[in-house]
């Protein structure tokens, strides 16, 4: 009958942790889906709009309460306050908002480049480069 019980148990606690891990990758994926459209919404609105990249990631972040936003929000804040006084340092520093999400280290590690890909480019080769980023981080 102990044995049985530790079976069951066993059994139990298998199952709860492959459940949580499932809801952890769903997030993740989610995460990911959410970082893919914010790429391409910057990359629209810096082909068709004559914004520059801070005003853009402001308006960006501005839109709802998200993970995305709350990471966006933070770059603006380093870009507005001069805490970061060029746009590829303020990029790699706010991805520390993104280290407490259910993204993996190798996923961050694909974002972060890209600041150092978009500055200096005009609006069309900035589009080129966000939607081979968003290629590549698809899930």
């Amino acid at each position: 009958m102990i044995k049985l019980i530790g079976i069951v148990i066993i059994g139990i606690s298998a199952a709860m942790i492959g459940y949580k891990m499932s809801g952890n990758m769903k997030q993740r994926i989610t995460l990911l889906d959410e970082i893919s459209k914010i790429l391409q919404e910057i990359s629209n609105e810096a082909t068709y709009s004559m914004k520059t990249l801070p005003e853009i990631v402001y308006d960006i972040s501005k839109k709802d309460n998200s993970v995305c936003n709350r990471w966006l929000s933070n770059l603006w804040e380093r870009l507005d306050t001069n805490k970061d006084a060029h746009f590829v340092n303020a990029w790699e520093n706010s991805m520390e908002c993104l280290t407490q999400t259910t993204l993996k280290a190798e996923d961050i590690e694909l974002i972060k480049p890209l600041g150092r890909r978009i500055i200096n480019l005009n609006n069309d080769m900035l589009a080129g480069v966000i939607k081979n980023m968003v290629e590549t981080i698809d899930v």
